[in-house]
């Protein structure tokens, strides 16, 4: 063990999985409250004391080592501020109007802020604060997409909360967990405010918010593969076996964590991998197959494509009242591209006159994206927010759609992978992908985009996607 680099335990503090878990095991759970007033050297409280249980990930000393060495092999702990993290908080803040916006790390004993953007007026400028205070030790546990506390007050989690009671005093809360592609929750990329939010946020700012936690995870990810670059690695098992010194965790500290959960692991199809990325200007490579390959070279993870129709507890079932919803009104501004009259139909009837299907299951969602109504898919995506996981009869999603279109759909498609990247992985009744619907001469452009986009990628590590797709 090594010199402690913070008032607060740290994984820093250890130098092997064992000597790491034997001091999770000899904590004190009790409240490290007194420890911080006395300005001592505290007493770590790692396990969430009262979780949600029916919506909580277990806690176990097992699962909680490993995380910490999943986050010690990131090499991102303890360092400067850098300016695409920053950048991205400030962006996230301004776009919810918010007093903070964080993208944070829960160490052994605390929260540490890698960036903070702060509302003029209201800066934070302490980097770290007890576990157990951090709203975002809710949030790695929560199975929700979105964490969000929309009255600290009103909450008995967090009403007593110093964070609360004392400044920055917040009242509202909303976290995504950034979760690693070895499927650890090492932070989360979160905005809170002093005023409470009873209303919560719509659909649109939680995808929002996601997508935000999806890049950053991305940036940490092309930034820890920076840093190891001249080590050399000969499978993806060895992506597991890097520090956050600079040293290598030592082989035998390895053999000592635990398994991946049963969603997580893909034994026997991990294959032999430089972790390159494949490049997009190589002719005569179907989309599939470049996709397939950037996933494995970023992710060390093999996901197969699955027929739609088999799939019935991934999309919505359409109702009646969907059904009824499409009439002839409705479906006569839409087949006329008339995104003014069709605004002007949502503001006076609702989301729910637009979120409606013909009794083959196509929306007006599908009708966009194939008639490539780009100012309308846009409406539809970001003002109406509807999901793009719907599919016909047929098995058909919206992307199937724009890439049926003669002409590449890439803005379109650009708003769909942001919103979820599994729906590349969806074959319909013929057994067909969406770039099956590409026209071949337009496979380079595809590959293209496919590779600009890859941080959206990082979404097909969320376990549910890869309980569905590994």
């Amino acid at each position: 063990m090594g010199v402690p680099k913070t008032k607060y335990p740290s994984v820093l503090d250890f130098d092997s999985t064992e000597e790491l878990t034997e001091a999770i095991q000899k904590m004190d759970l009790s409240s490290i409250q007194k420890a911080v007033e006395s300005k001592e050297r505290s007493q770590p409280s790692w396990r969430l004391q009262c979780p949600d249980i029916r919506n909580s990930l277990p806690q176990s000393i097992e699962s909680e080592a490993a995380r910490l060495e999943n986050l010690r092999s990131f090499q991102i702990l303890e360092t400067d501020n850098e300016s695409i993290f920053d950048s991205l908080t400030e962006k996230v803040r301004k776009h919810f109007d918010a007093s903070w916006a964080h993208v944070s790390f829960i160490d052994l004993g605390r929260q540490w802020y890698k960036s903070t953007a702060s509302a003029p007026g209201r800066e934070i400028l302490f980097k770290e604060v007890a576990r157990d205070h951090a709203f975002c030790a809710h949030t790695i546990l929560n199975l929700d997409p979105v964490f969000e506390v929309f009255d600290t007050l009103e909450d008995n989690r967090f009403r007593e909360n110093p964070l609360v009671t004392a400044f920055p005093k917040v009242r509202w809360y909303a976290g995504v967990p950034l979760v690693s592609p070895e499927g650890h929750r090492l932070g989360a990329f979160f905005v809170a405010d002093i005023k409470a939010r009873p209303e919560g946020l719509s659909d649109g700012d939680k995808e929002y918010l996601m997508q935000k936690a999806q890049e950053t995870m991305q940036y940490l990810i092309e930034r820890r593969d920076s840093k190891v670059s001249k080590i050399p690695i000969t499978s993806c098992t060895n992506m597991k076996k890097r520090s956050s010194n600079s040293d290598l965790v030592s082989l035998k500290a390895e053999k000592s964590r635990s398994p991946s959960p049963p969603a997580l692991r893909n034994s026997g199809q991990v294959s032999i991998s430089s972790r390159s990325l494949p490049d997009p200007s190589v002719a005569n490579v179907h989309p599939d197959a470049f996709l397939a390959e950037l996933i494995e070279a970023m992710f060390c993870q093999k996901l197969q494509v699955k027929p739609c129709l088999e799939l019935q507890d991934f999309f919505p079932v359409t109702t009646e009242d969907q059904m009824k919803a499409y009439t002839v009104e409705v479906t006569t501004i839409a087949r006329s591209n008339d995104v003014v009259k069709l605004r002007d139909f949502f503001q006076q009837q609702g989301k729910a006159a637009l979120d409606c299907y013909n009794r083959f299951g196509e929306g007006l969602l599908n009708l966009a994206c194939r008639r490539g109504f780009r100012d309308m898919a846009q409406f539809l995506m970001n003002e109406v927010e509807l999901s793009v996981r719907v599919r016909d009869d047929y098995g058909r999603t919206p992307l199937h759609d724009a890439c049926w279109n003669p002409e590449p759909q890439l803005e379109i498609c650009s708003w769909i992978i942001a919103r979820d990247p599994s729906l590349f992985l969806i074959a319909d009744k013929r057994g067909f992908t969406p770039f099956q619907y590409a026209r071949p001469g337009d496979w380079i452009i595809w590959r293209r985009f496919l590779f600009d986009h890859r941080h959206h990628l990082s979404a097909l590590m969320q376990p549910d996607i890869l309980q569905q797709f590994a």
